[in-house]
């Protein structure tokens, strides 16, 4: 006991004379009192972490977390801005700040965000090109970069990373070539922020395209651009794809009315990665939430099936569709069947 006390009032002798020297008090004046502190001092901030579909919370190990960069990848048309506008909505309805969208592709439109439930459009800011000016990629880039560093703990979607255009490319002719000026762009705004994204609590969501990967030994595959840096500062990575063999969603006479979305986790900050979550997108509504309730309900037998029957405590329907309906029109069922996800959720966390 009496070792264990010297070493205490050693660290302390140690601490005290290091912070009560000249030379700290200055740099701590000049940085900020809290640039410095002894290792035992710090502990992890309460960043929050953005609950969001059960599915996609399950695969992400709890949701996804303020403080990161986070990253969407997929083919076109599969479902890349509406998963990223959910995430936006979720924190929203979670969190005080405002979400900005960056619309570096001009495609935004309001069918799009129509669809997505719960979506605030007065805490929902877009930066975009106008006819007096047509912004290129430092324009949004610079953009993002201000309204990280003057509005902390608020979410950020740049759709997409891949059309960032250069100054060079903008202003050149078609003949004109510039090889790698995205890569250099996006490493110069890694490089001055890679610790304002945690710093200022922000999330940072990159959708991003695939493309066939040309490199020479890469030997076919896709890849994602905007090269090592913007590689580097990826926390969370999601993969998506129509699920295969049965993607598509279809009405009980067989008309299409969306597709399953597979979202792998390639990389999460909140425990291991490579899971899976199969997420139903309905063209013109988004992903339902309560949808995606219901199908992890029935993966966990909350709801039992039997042949085309579906059941939850006494109450039966015949038929999926019915079983939707009835949630539809009866919100406190549907909060009974949440709250039993919800807590199997927990208890596998």
């Amino acid at each position: 006991m009496a070792k264990k006390n010297k070493n205490e009032e050693t660290q302390a002798v140690a601490k005290d004379s290091y912070f009560d020297s000249a030379i700290v008090k200055k740099m701590q004046k000049e940085y900020g009192a809290d640039f410095c502190v002894p290792l035992s001092e710090i502990k992890d901030e309460e960043r929050g972490v953005i609950k969001t579909f059960p599915s996609l919370d399950l695969a992400l190990n709890g949701g996804i977390s303020m403080g990161q960069t986070a990253q969407i990848t997929a083919k076109p048309k599969v479902g890349k801005t509406t998963l990223a506008l959910s995430i936006g909505a979720f924190f929203q309805k979670q969190f005080p700040g405002n979400v900005f969208y960056y619309k570096v592709e001009g495609r935004l439109s309001s069918n799009m965000t129509d669809g997505i439930d719960g979506l605030d459009k007065n805490r929902f800011f877009v930066i975009q090109s106008t006819k007096d000016r047509i912004l290129c990629g430092p324009d949004f880039l610079t953009t993002l970069e201000n309204n990280m560093r003057n509005f902390p703990d608020c979410v950020h979607i740049l759709d997409s990373v891949g059309s960032l255009t250069g100054t060079l490319e903008m202003s050149g002719t078609m003949e004109d070539k510039q090889m790698g000026e995205l890569g250099a762009m996006l490493s110069k705004f890694c490089h001055r922020n890679s610790s304002v994204v945690a710093v200022t609590n922000s999330l940072l969501i990159g959708i991003n395209q695939v493309r066939a990967n040309i490199n020479p030994g890469a030997r076919g595959g896709t890849k994602s651009p905007g090269g090592f840096a913007w590689e580097h500062q990826i926390d969370t990575e999601l993969k998506l794809s129509v699920a295969y063999p049965n993607g598509k969603i279809t009405t009980s006479d067989g008309n299409e009315i969306g597709h399953t979305v597979d979202v792998l986790v390639q990389t999460t900050n909140l425990g291991p990665p490579k899971k899976h979550a199969l997420l139903p997108l309905i063209y013109g509504k988004g992903i339902p939430y309560k949808l995606d309730v219901i199908n992890l309900a029935e993966e966990f037998s909350v709801i039992e099936k039997g042949g085309a029957w579906y059941s939850f405590g006494e109450n039966k329907w015949q038929g999926k569709q019915k079983l939707i309906d009835a949630i539809e029109e009866d919100s406190e069922l549907f909060k009974q069947i949440e709250a039993s996800v919800l807590e199997l959720l927990s208890e596998t966390s």
